[in-house]
């Protein structure tokens, strides 16, 4: 049975709100209870749209955070742009956030510490986003191989991969230290390493 107009924007208004408590105090912390009154619905109306909490921090992951982490790369990366600057940009972005200098960390990656244990359902889900950004890291290094400035046989994912686990590492290393130079010796020092590669290309 298809919504109505009001009911879809009671759903959206239910997911935004969840959204909003998730990412800034976490999945565990996060109590039904929160979620209705910052959404002003009452518990019946509730299971009208969601089955459990667990359906709901689905419908989160799947339709506000997937959707925001799309947006927000298509806002960064440009064609017209050169490829290691695109990636670069990515990394900076990522890792100068306000919720990572706060010493938060990353919402989405923080999600997936709490969550990809906790069933297959949140795991795929949260892979799916994962695998957006690393897709966009991968595309960029393969633009990079096509033009010559990586040696041929250069496998982009595994650039790409490799990039992710480092920022996320990074940030990780960060939220425990507070120490920024970590966080930025660390991420240049992997960045060096792609770029050392890319200079022996081109002085070939």
């Amino acid at each position: 049975m298809p919504y109505t107009k009001k009911a879809i924007a009671t759903r959206r208004r239910i997911v935004e709100n969840a959204a909003n408590l998730i990412f800034s105090q976490g999945y565990t912390r996060t109590k039904l209870e929160q979620v209705l009154l910052a959404a002003n619905v009452q518990k019946g109306n509730f299971y009208y749209y969601f089955e459990s909490k667990d359906d709901l921090g689905l419908a989160v992951i799947r339709e506000f955070g997937r959707s925001k982490v799309l947006e927000w790369l298509e806002s960064v990366v440009t064609d017209d742009a050169d490829p290691w600057e695109n990636i670069t940009e990515l990394v900076m972005q990522i890792t100068q956030s306000p919720e990572v200098i706060k010493g938060h960390g990353n919402p989405v990656s923080n999600l997936a510490l709490e969550l990809s244990g906790v069933s297959d359902d949140f795991r795929r889900e949260i892979d799916g986003v994962v695998n957006a950004v690393i897709d966009v890291f991968a595309d960029q290094f393969d633009k990079l191989r096509q033009a010559g400035r990586l040696e041929p046989g250069s496998d982009a994912r595994e650039l790409a991969s490799y990039l992710f686990s480092l920022v996320e590492g990074s940030m990780m290393h960060y939220k425990v230290t507070r120490n920024s130079e970590i966080l930025r010796s660390n991420l240049q020092l992997g960045m060096r390493v792609i770029r050392n590669s890319m200079q022996r290309v081109s002085q070939d």
